[in-house]
């Protein structure tokens, strides 16, 4: 499903009734209120289901002082596991408390660093984490890829939009589901509506191009963007000051929460998780 930000945009208008031509609510302010919704409300809610929603994976080398980073991209530097990477197999590796540190092998978090210990043998870490979502920005900056140049690294655009030259990072959105292809692509040239960049390698034909983490397509499961939108709306009802209004949206809106958490607890309807006990290489 393709739900772009002007499609966001007409609904939150339609459901608080704010015409278009309200300075007090533009488009800017409208998507400044669901960009604070989906990273306050909406991403908890789903995260807390369990379900694997916004999950990324990303392997990174350790570095000499034993070090990863966390991915920028990580919502609150949340990390759903930790493994360790030796050749092409995935091992567990136990999350150690500071006063075992160094003691024993593993790793530890330090405000956005991963730490391994000194007595892991481990070269890489794939991490698996929860994907914070990309800032809303306006179908106007944004623009479709017709066309891409493996050999030259170049791809042709729609349109060049504003902020859009050389010397920027863009990312790569799929234009049907809004998930991130490619992220923080380094552009290096525009000529015309030809960008040079670092790769094509992850980009297809269609696919939306933003500035680096911003996105005009909404990456969200489709009964959550209806209670975005009400989410926005009772945003505004509260800033006019309208209690009637507030009132009965956020009524509305918890009664969605209680549907759509039916929905979304269990995605695989047939099977139930099953707990299995993990082994590491050392037998933690």
């Amino acid at each position: 499903m393709n739900y772009n930000t002007s499609k966001l945009l007409t609904s939150i208008r339609n459901t608080a009734s704010v015409p278009n031509d309200d300075a007090r609510f533009s488009d800017d302010i409208l998507l400044m209120f669901a960009d604070e919704e989906i990273g306050q409300t909406i991403q908890p809610l789903v995260i807390s289901t369990h379900e694997e929603y916004f999950v990324k994976d990303k392997t990174v080398e350790v570095d000499s002082n034993g070090e990863v980073q966390i991915p920028q991209d990580a919502y609150m530097a949340k990390l759903r596991d930790v493994r360790g990477v030796e050749g092409d197999v995935e091992i567990d590796i136990p999350k150690l408390e500071l006063s075992d540190v160094n003691k024993t092998y593993g790793f530890y978090i330090q405000g956005r660093t991963i730490k391994v210990s000194s007595l892991s043998n481990i070269s890489s870490l794939k991490l698996y984490y929860y994907a914070r979502h990309n800032n809303l920005a306006p179908v106007v900056e944004s623009t479709p890829v017709s066309s891409k140049n493996t050999n030259l690294n170049t791809i042709t655009v729609g349109n060049v939009f504003e902020g859009l030259s050389a010397g920027t990072y863009v990312d790569a959105i799929d234009s049907i589901t809004g998930e991130v292809k490619v992220s923080s692509v380094f552009v290096s040239s525009v000529a015309g509506n030809v960008l040079t960049i670092d790769s094509v390698d992850s980009i297809s034909l269609g696919d939306t191009i933003c500035l680096a983490n911003k996105t005009s397509i909404l990456n969200l499961p489709e009964p959550l963007i209806s209670l975005l939108v009400q989410s926005v709306a009772n945003r505004v009802y509260e800033d006019i000051g309208d209690t009637e209004a507030y009132n009965l949206g956020m009524s509305k809106y918890n009664n969605r929460v209680k549907q759509i958490l039916k929905v979304l607890e269990q995605r695989v309807v047939s099977k139930a998780p099953v707990v299995v006990r993990r082994r590491t290489r050392r037998g933690y």
